[in-house]
């Protein structure tokens, strides 16, 4: 069995990455740095399974065909398990936005990850098993103005996902998004920066209002977000497709 993961270089990819090694033949980890590309290799160590690195942007349309004839040309074997987890865009409220800002969200955050979906799902079909898992926000289940651009773009995706899954439930072939709150990453660091700057207060104090939120009282470690991906890609979770699932420490407040 062999996975693929997109945006697995740092954080919760990373973290990702770690966990599955060993329970895999080949994985490949992709970013768009590869300078994050060979740190990662190099954090992740020796294992029994069989890494390789792929430069690529998701937002360039020939990309999930482009990482598909590197892994052929690899002999790395058919993909059976796909992690999508693209970047997220910055904080701007709507009037903020620009026509560039929402093309560059539509195409890494959505249609990016679609088309990864296509060029993969037909190795899973011929297999008749797949796994696929897209790492997304709560923001796709309860959208705030700052975060519009990533709102936007993850609900689409959880449609997406709901939509396509019954397809392709009969091969065998499940996909679930999960919808994370914050994490110990450098992007959670980038948002609270981020904030802080714009309320002009302190990033302490906007950390503490962040964590006060949170009922368990704190953010989650990438490993957290690991386990639940781990679960969801094996034969245990093989009666679970087309759900979007929270894992935010009770932050939010839907109840689906």
């Amino acid at each position: 069995m062999n996975a693929v993961i997109i945006g697995g270089s740092r954080g919760v990819g990373l973290a990702i990455a770690n966990q599955l090694a060993n329970n895999y033949k080949n994985i490949c980890i992709v970013s768009r740095d590869k300078q994050n590309l060979d740190k990662a290799l190099v954090s992740i160590g020796a294992t029994e399974s069989k890494f390789y690195i792929y430069q690529g942007d998701i937002a360039q349309k020939r990309f999930g065909q482009e990482l598909s004839k590197f892994l052929c040309d690899q002999d790395f074997g058919v993909t059976s398990t796909l992690i999508c987890n693209a970047g997220g865009p910055p904080q701007k409220l709507f009037l903020d936005t620009t026509e560039t800002d929402w093309d560059s969200v539509i195409e890494t955050s959505l249609l990016g990850q679609i088309r990864v979906v296509r060029e993969f799902i037909p190795q899973m079909v011929k297999l008749n098993f797949g796994r696929i898992v897209f790492v997304s926000s709560t923001v796709a289940k309860e959208p705030s103005p700052a975060m519009i651009l990533s709102a936007t773009a993850r609900s689409g995706l959880s449609a997406f996902v709901k939509a396509i899954s019954t397809e392709f439930a009969r091969s065998n072939i499940t996909m679930n998004v999960i919808c994370l709150g914050g994490v110990l990453t450098e992007r959670l660091n980038s948002l609270i920066e981020d904030s802080a700057n714009k309320q002009k207060i302190d990033i302490a104090t906007v950390r503490e209002k962040l964590v006060n939120a949170i009922p368990i009282g704190r953010f989650a470690e990438p490993k957290e977000i690991a386990n639940l991906v781990t679960f969801l890609v094996s034969p245990e979770a093989s009666y679970i497709t087309g759900t979007s699932i929270s894992i935010d420490g009770g932050l939010g407040k839907a109840f689906f």
